[in-house]
């Protein structure tokens, strides 16, 4: 058998309140033979039970509820919209102490509506457990209520609320889309409890400058902003463009496209590509091709420099002069640069060891390289010659 703790606490307050007393059993039954206690026993506990039975099921009255919508019944919109509120109740229910409070129903976006509890109390025949309904018919017998056991509703729930909880909004749940821009372009999104998510796209500043596409020197046609883009879409012809050699960027006005000069050694020469507007000055802007140009030595007429990496220009420990080529999109440039190469002194500590061992009028080749093109320094003496005494025979 299953403890239920309210048919317990009935039980021990009706034998309290009762003064049933295990001495007052001792009494009644030492009065009996122990032969018939077999008897006695069973039909002392059969008859008042069948008695109670009778007299528990004959104060039993029918409840009706009515039929028009039930407890479980809810709205349209579904559990989050609420339980529909019963037209009618059985006329008994409205004895328990929550019938009439306050209560509320609220959707799953937390918006709420206030009402009062209905149709709570005891339900029908068979709703509870039978341990709880026959409990509560015992305590009616005695004039005794839940009320009096401390317990508001055996079942520890009110009946339904007054009010149902506000609809939700319309299409929660589906797609919606947002208002639109200027040019009535708009964003999906998703109705929520706040209504459409969805942001609408920012405004096209219609009618502002813009560029059209480039073409290989950088140069473009304007246009306006209309809802389909810049009204600008093909790039100027690129035999509008011409090919510039400049040193450092192209943008230093520095021009090395025709005959320049640099110095042999480092530091080195950075040179650059560039593709310019033929109709502005060279140097003065464009794009950097360097890398994407064909760069060719002639070694003539002298070879005087090399390329390494592309670009960047070494010269050569010698004089002279050589032309090279640069070539892009069907344009070649064809600068000539010249060395100069500025050879070592005789005063250098090397040249000075030779021309000390010689007179001033003597100049001879020292045998110390010069620095330049391949030759050696050719110097007079510096030794200290007296030309005031002169050798004889002893």
């Amino acid at each position: 058998m299953v403890y239920n703790p309210i048919i317990a606490r009935i039980t021990y307050l009706v034998l309290t309140r009762m003064k049933i007393r295990r001495t007052l059993s001792k009494k009644i039954f030492s009065r009996i033979p122990p032969k018939k206690y077999r008897i006695w026993l069973p039909v002392s506990v059969i008859v008042p039970a069948f008695l109670l039975f009778v007299f528990l099921t004959s104060s039993h009255t029918e409840e009706t509820v009515s039929p028009e919508v039930g407890f479980t019944s809810v709205s349209p919109a579904g559990e989050p919209g609420g339980i529909v509120v019963p037209a009618s109740c059985a006329s008994n229910l409205h004895d328990d102490p929550w019938y009439g409070a306050a209560c509320s129903a609220c959707n799953v976006c937390g918006a709420c509506s206030n009402g009062s509890y209905q149709c709570s109390g005891t339900p029908e025949f068979g709703a509870w457990d039978w341990g709880t309904w026959w409990g509560e018919r015992f305590m009616n017998a005695l004039g005794l209520s839940w009320a009096w056991l401390g317990v508001i509703n055996p079942l520890g729930s009110p009946g339904a609320c007054s009010v149902v909880a506000p609809a939700l909004p319309v299409g929660y749940g589906g797609g919606c889309w947002s208002a639109a821009n200027n040019c009535l372009s708009k964003n999906p999104g998703v109705v929520n409890c706040g209504g459409c998510n969805a942001v609408p796209p920012a405004n096209i500043p219609l009618g502002a400058a813009c560029n059209g596409p480039a073409n290989a020197c950088g140069m473009t046609i304007p246009g306006v902003i209309t809802c389909t883009g810049c009204n600008s879409v093909v790039a100027p012809n690129d035999n509008l463009c011409t090919l510039a050699v400049c040193k450092n960027s192209c943008a230093s006005t520095l021009d090395r496209t025709g005959n320049f000069s640099v110095p042999s050694g480092p530091p080195n020469t950075t040179l650059k590509a560039c593709f310019y507007n033929a109709a502005t000055s060279a140097c003065s802007g464009g794009v950097d091709v360097t890398n994407a140009a064909t760069w060719t030595e002639t070694n003539a007429p002298k070879d005087v420099l090399y390329f390494s990496p592309t670009g960047v220009l070494n010269a050569r420990y010698v004089n002279g002069d050589e032309t090279f080529s640069v070539s892009y999109l069907g344009v070649t440039k064809s600068p000539t640069a010249t060395v100069i190469c500025v050879p070592n002194t005789c005063a250098i500590a090397a040249a000075r060891t030779v021309t000390d061992t010689y007179c001033p009028e003597v100049t001879q080749d020292t045998g110390v390289y010069s620095g330049c093109d391949g030759l050696n320094l050719v110097c007079p003496g510096t030794r200290k010659c007296n030309y005031n005494w002169r050798e004889t025979a002893p």
